[in-house]
């Protein structure tokens, strides 16, 4: 079981840590199956871009 957050124009982010999933046109997400893979994949620094993105 997993949590994927969803990013809709994920394929327009940076992604250094190679991490996003996803080959459509835009959207992109990252897998979690456990609470300790937020740090592990680097989830808080996709959100900053995702929102500066957005903004």
């Amino acid at each position: 079981m997993h949590v994927s957050l969803e990013f809709s124009e994920g394929a327009a982010l940076p992604d250094p840590h190679g991490v996003l999933e996803g080959a459509g046109k835009g959207r992109r997400h990252i897998k979690l199956a456990m609470v300790q893979d937020m740090a592990a994949k680097h989830v808080a620094g996709y959100l900053k871009h995702a929102f500066q993105a957005a903004a």
